[in-house]
């Protein structure tokens, strides 16, 4: 096993990539792969630069179609790639100038001034007519005169029928009572407007109803693993994207809306920090490799896998219910997590009520019965032969995630410990 790799071996790992070696040259390259480590470091080296190039928009226009042709073929290395893009234009950004905050700091430091100026003079004037405005003397003895020839209010005695009155008015109030209304009195249910609380709903709230509908699955402190198992829920929809639950990528947002699902951005919203793991990428800078690596993380789930809801919130604002999952494990790459929001018709979650919003949420999922949950896998993994046909998806929850993946075109080969496996248009065509 060679330690160096040199210039004509990148060379040929480009035309690889690129899709212009003949296809001896390829299987050349492949069964290279298995057998000398640094070359097929060197290949993911040469991947993650020409990803780079591409999204930079370095490379010639023959280059570029070639990669275009060769690598970019499914919907997973499109998504890097625009990742890459939008990577690369916020480092181009240029940084905020100071101008804006200098101003800024002026123009505090201009109103602080004149507050304590103000302050100041209201103290000197305080300091120097303590007693306010001053009087003449003419006003003060005018005053004084007016004061004294004002005789002080005489208590008023009420006339006799007057009083006569009042004591047959207090004797006419019932006794214990101290003060008695003539407006009608409103019995309080009544006069307090009609509320309608959601704790007064048969069932609960619907949080409360969804919850019960879908036992939650309780996580351990990492969010990596299960502690206690809730509803198996199974897929019936496709295009549900998730990452690894032991990567410090954002799950992705997934969007169930008009009976299909669409996957969010979720790994931009990184864009001000780096993420760990960084691998090798001259000119991308550390988050353009960690936005590579972090796509290459994902899944895309198909029909029929499971799923367990972990988190349900409900956004009565916005008409809208998310729920939190993850997966089963999948060989060494382990479980993955990710979020589903269903858009809901305007006005479905203001009446709690949950048979409005079943009907959708089985589009999506369906509960696995307790007899099937609690039925036994076959044992011992399948041969060589049995593996044929199976695509991508099968092959991993079978076997877990590859030690390695080699593109090229609508060919893929995986590489395990005491496999080889070769897709073809995602299904395997060889098993060695």
């Amino acid at each position: 096993m060679s330690d160096q790799v040199s210039g004509n071996d990148r060379l040929a790992l480009r035309r690889y990539l690129l899709g212009t070696a003949s296809p001896e040259a390829g299987d050349e390259i492949e069964d290279r792969f298995a057998e000398d480590e640094a070359f097929f470091t060197a290949y993911k080296q040469v991947k993650q630069e020409l990803v780079v190039e591409f999204a930079a928009g370095r490379m010639t226009a023959d280059e570029a179609a070639c990669f275009e042709r060769s690598y970019l073929t499914s919907a997973q290395r499109q998504r890097e790639v625009s990742v890459v893009k939008a990577l690369l234009s916020v480092q181009a950004e240029p940084p905020p100038l100071r101008t804006a905050w200098l101003s800024l700091n002026r123009r505090l430091v201009f109103a602080s001034c004149l507050s304590v100026l103000a302050i100041a003079m209201g103290i000197s004037w305080n300091f120097l007519h303590p007693g306010g405005a001053t009087k003449t003397p003419s006003e003060s003895v005018r005053n004084e005169a007016r004061v004294q020839k004002t005789p002080p209010p005489m208590p008023l005695e009420p006339t006799p029928a007057a009083a006569l009155e009042r004591r047959e008015t207090k004797s006419s109030e019932p006794v214990g009572v101290p003060f008695a209304s003539s407006a009608p009195v409103t019995p309080l249910a009544e006069a307090a407007p009609t509320q309608v609380r959601e704790n007064s709903i048969p069932g609960g709230t619907l949080e409360q109803q969804l919850q019960s509908r879908y036992a939650l699955t309780q996580l351990t402190a990492d969010n990596t693993d299960i502690v206690s198992m809730g509803s198996v829920l199974i897929l019936k929809k496709e295009r549900f994207s998730a990452v690894m639950a032991a990567s410090d990528n954002p799950p992705p947002y997934n969007i169930y809306k008009d009976g299909q699902i669409s996957t969010g951005a979720a790994l931009p919203a990184r864009r001000f920090g780096s993420l760990p793991g960084t691998g090798y990428m001259p000119g991308g800078g550390s988050a353009a490799g960690n936005a590579v690596i972090g796509a290459a993380a994902s899944r895309d789930f198909v029909n029929g896998e499971t799923l367990y809801v972990t988190k349900i919130t409900v956004d009565r604002a916005k008409d809208t219910i998310v729920f939190d999952l993850i997966s089963d494990p999948y060989g060494d790459a382990g479980r993955y997590r990710a979020s589903l929001r269903f858009e809901l018709p305007k006005g479905s979650t203001a009446s709690s009520d949950l048979a409005q919003i079943q009907p959708i949420i089985e589009q999506v999922f369906e509960i696995k019965p307790a007899s099937d949950q609690n039925a036994v896998a076959p044992a011992g993994p399948p041969t060589p032969i049995d593996i044929v046909g199976q695509t991508r998806d099968r092959v991993v929850s079978l076997l877990g995630r590859p030690r390695a993946i080699i593109r090229a075109g609508t060919r893929e080969v995986y590489l395990y410990a005491d496999v080889k496996l070769t897709f073809v248009n995602g299904k395997v065509t060889d098993a060695q």
